[in-house]
């Protein structure tokens, strides 16, 4: 590579450290180096990556140490406009995206708006309905965020940012905000008066949110509810979800207390199991006829037990002696032992 004089960028890339890295290479040459970047400028994302490594071209232009020969150099930048300070940002303001978090800072001065992006490859566009639960972990609703912007001619030209605070958005911080959010946001919703079906889907538990909804599928919020070991039913819990037949029911959510409603196949019955995440409740099973025409009547009927159970509670529904329905109950003295008597019983009447 000693002998190479001509540089092609033609990958999208932003980084400095590879820039610096492409250009070194080029300057071994004893001729004077020639680098052809290519971009895209009608499609935003490939423009902002060159705007950002036009940062970088700009600084060894001034500093005239790309090229050996100055006689060959850039023109003379024509009017130019720097901006380059520190801003708050609003976390109500961000733009969560896939793979970056973007924020529009206007300058006042020129009349114009330039849209920032800083890459976190953590972060995705549902998170913007976590946009409360990140202020209260980073203590504050706004985030310090460095800009640096350059027009000539009233043309943006080049532009960076770097935020610590955005940056600082990790794994860790947001597992603990997905947390926060599961917890007050969907195990602490409640029944609203008028709000009849007790059987809910997804989309019912995540009304009410802002945006785009957090949780795409079913097996997306059971997989970060079990994430805690500690519920007290989650081997009962992931047991059920391996035996779920989804391809005939969408997995079914039962608030106050949180509970999932599971359809496991016998041979001649399905069989609907309602099970709370972490209350001390017997797992309820109702019996009925392996019909999939008939299933939506079948849970209608369900739906009405679990009303009587929600607004007469759990015994004047147990006085009813309900026909094809049944229950198991919990040992907790011993909990190795209490799930493998539970999941035998279960299993004796999966016919």
């Amino acid at each position: 590579m000693q002998n190479a004089s001509c540089l092609f960028l033609v990958y999208p890339f932003s980084f400095k450290g590879k820039l610096i890295q492409y250009i070194g290479r080029v300057q071994r040459s004893e001729i004077s180096p020639v680098i052809y970047d290519y971009r895209d400028h009608k499609i935003e994302y490939l423009n902002r990556l060159f705007l950002k490594r036009n940062t970088y071209y700009r600084q060894l232009n001034r500093q005239a140490t790309l090229f050996d020969d100055t006689a060959i150099a850039e023109p003379p930048f024509g009017q130019t406009f720097t901006v380059d300070k520190k801003i708050k940002v609003l976390i109500d303001q961000l733009d969560f995206r896939y793979g970056a978090i973007a924020f529009r800072y206007r300058v006042s001065e020129i009349k114009t708006e330039v849209e920032f992006e800083i890459e976190n490859e953590e972060v995705r566009p549902e998170f913007d309905v976590l946009k409360p639960y990140f202020s209260k972990i980073l203590k504050s609703k706004y985030v310090e965020a460095e800009v640096f912007a350059e027009f000539e001619n009233n043309e943006l030209v080049s532009q960076k940012a770097s935020s610590t605070g955005l940056e600082s958005i990790n794994r860790e911080i947001i597992e603990s905000v997905k947390f926060r959010f599961i917890e007050q946001g969907i195990l602490g919703k409640q029944y609203v008066p008028g709000m009849e079906e007790n059987l809910l889907g997804l989309d019912k538990i995540q009304e009410g949110q802002n945006g785009k909804p957090f949780y795409d599928s079913e097996e997306q919020l059971l997989s970060d509810l079990l994430k805690n070991e500690k519920v007290r039913h989650y081997r009962h819990l992931r047991y059920l979800a391996s035996r779920h037949d989804g391809t005939t029911l969408k997995l079914r959510f039962v608030l106050n207390p949180f509970s999932f409603v599971f359809l496991l196949s016998g041979t001649e019955q399905y069989h609907v199991v309602l099970e709370t995440l972490d209350s001390e409740e017997a797992t309820y099973i109702w019996h009925i006829e392996k019909n999939r025409q008939l299933l939506p009547q079948k849970l209608r009927t369900i739906d009405k037990d679990l009303n009587i159970i929600r607004n007469k509670g759990r015994q004047m529904f147990l006085e009813k002696e309900p026909q094809n329905f049944s229950r198991i109950f919990h040992d907790y003295t011993d909990e190795r032992k209490g799930f493998v008597i539970w999941k035998d019983n279960l299993e004796e009447r999966l016919f």
